[in-house]
């Protein structure tokens, strides 16, 4: 929590052992590193239920977005002259349950210096 580069790049967070509520995945840690948006894989049967109903609380009072491999195939994609991030979570079926996007947090670095500001 305490590295700068964490806290300023880290846009897409993958959770530690599939979600599991493990004491990594802390409030304090969610508003330090600030991710736009994390990413839980598990498998198909999901027999330990990840990610754990802690863990999803914790994203959503943080505002930020959850997906997860247990029903299909999560994709987070940046194009390069573009100035937003996407991402597509799909069921089994190839149907598109979650989607959004995002600008990382290095584009609004870069865009506040351009206008002289600074965060």
């Amino acid at each position: 929590m305490r590295s700068e580069i964490f806290q300023k790049e880290v846009d897409v967070l993958i959770l530690p052992h599939h979600g599991a509520d493990n004491g990594f995945i802390t409030d304090e840690f969610l508003k330090t590193i600030k991710p736009l948006v994390a990413v839980a894989t598990s498998n198909r049967g999901n027999e330990y239920d990840h990610p754990r109903p802690e863990i999803r609380a914790l994203l959503a009072s943080n505002g930020i977005p959850l997906m997860t491999s247990k029903d299909g195939d999560d994709y987070v994609y940046h194009e390069v002259n573009g100035l937003e991030s996407q991402y597509l979570d799909t069921g089994a079926d190839s149907s598109i349950r979650k989607k959004g996007s995002f600008i990382p947090k290095k584009i609004k670095k870069r865009n506040m210096e351009l206008a002289g500001l600074t965060q």
